[in-house]
């Protein structure tokens, strides 16, 4: 068997994603309310940036 047909090697396409329907749902929320959510919360709410790193302690030498 050769290298490129071995089972664990092949490479997986993803699929695309299809986006859900107004009545199903997500977890246990429904997508229309989930839409409304989106549409009323303001952007600088959604799109935050990251927190600063925190400062690194240092050790003093004994």
């Amino acid at each position: 068997m050769t290298e490129s047909l071995k089972p664990g090697k092949m490479g997986k396409i993803p699929q695309p994603r299809e986006e859900p329907g107004l009545f199903d749902t997500i977890g246990s929320f429904p997508v229309w309310l989930l839409r409304i959510i989106d549409f009323f919360t303001p952007a600088f709410l959604i799109k935050r940036p990251p927190p600063p790193p925190p400062p690194q302690k240092k050790n003093p030498q004994s």
